[in-house]
């Protein structure tokens, strides 16, 4: 089983002169009109449509059961929808640099110690995405997001979540028209409310494709 594995990659590594398709993750402009996005981890199972244009944009939907934005923003289970926008900005040789803006909002239940907890959250997160060819099929992400979002929970005045996450991925376009990839983003996150300022790790990670 492992010959048979290691022959399979060998030959979509060897055959596979084309690229997939555009980054999501990164910087670069998509080539076609649309792409769909697909990604399954902490805290959510996400799916994007992407649009080709000045900026690319998507719409995006979440099914959320973690913390939406990496932390203090747990939810048992929760729905959320996205707008992302994304510019490249700037390239040379083989990296792009680029910024994204995503506005979103979601709406799910937490345990409390009274009874099922209603949270609600409003997002706009801004970033530089970075992406690093590394070969014709590999792409390197990088770069930084910032999910910032205002939280409502029942019985709990309104609090300012503020993240920074360095991001670091990895996109393989391998295979004609599918581009699996593997993100991580893990940083300080801070807490602002009138309970005061607290800080804690924060940590957003999916694997899935892209076609």
């Amino acid at each position: 089983m492992k010959k048979i594995m290691l022959g399979l990659f060998l030959v979509l590594f060897v055959t596979s002169s084309y690229a997939g398709p555009s980054s999501i993750l990164g910087a670069q402009p998509l080539s076609e009109s649309t792409e769909h996005y697909v990604g399954v981890g902490w805290p959510s199972i996400a799916y994007e449509w992407w649009h080709a244009g000045s900026p690319d944009w998507a719409i995006g939907a979440e099914l959320v059961y973690g913390d939406w934005s990496g932390e203090f923003s747990n939810v048992d289970v929760g729905f959320a929808i996205n707008v992302p926008f994304r510019w490249q900005m700037h390239q040379s040789g083989k990296t792009s640099i680029g910024f994204k803006l995503t506005p979103g909002a979601m709406i799910g239940d937490n345990d409390a110690p009274g009874g099922d907890q209603v949270v609600g959250a409003f997002r706009g997160e801004v970033g530089v995405p970075i992406s690093i060819d590394i070969s014709h099929q590999i792409s390197l992400i990088t770069g930084v997001s910032v999910p910032a979002s205002v939280v409502f929970a029942e019985g709990v005045d309104a609090y300012l979540v503020l993240p920074i996450m360095p991001r670091l991925g990895v996109e393989l376009k391998m295979i004609k028209d599918v581009s699996p990839f593997l993100l991580i983003e893990l940083g300080p996150t801070l807490a602002v409310g009138d309970f005061g300022v607290e800080m804690e790790l924060g940590l957003r990670s999916w694997i899935g494709t892209v076609f």
